[in-house]
């Protein structure tokens, strides 16, 4: 592979890492809401 595709691969890889943290993230925050609202605050794994 030349370095444009190298670079372009890990561009494609970085982005979709930062979506799969990013919807972890909004999954937990969801639960954490929900947890809130009726009145039990904690996280469980």
């Amino acid at each position: 592979m030349s370095p444009p595709q190298v670079s372009k691969f890990c561009h494609q890889l970085k982005c979709l890492y930062a979506r799969v943290i990013g919807g972890i993230n909004a999954k937990w925050v969801a639960i954490y809401a929900v947890d809130g609202h009726c009145g039990r605050v904690q996280f469980t794994l």
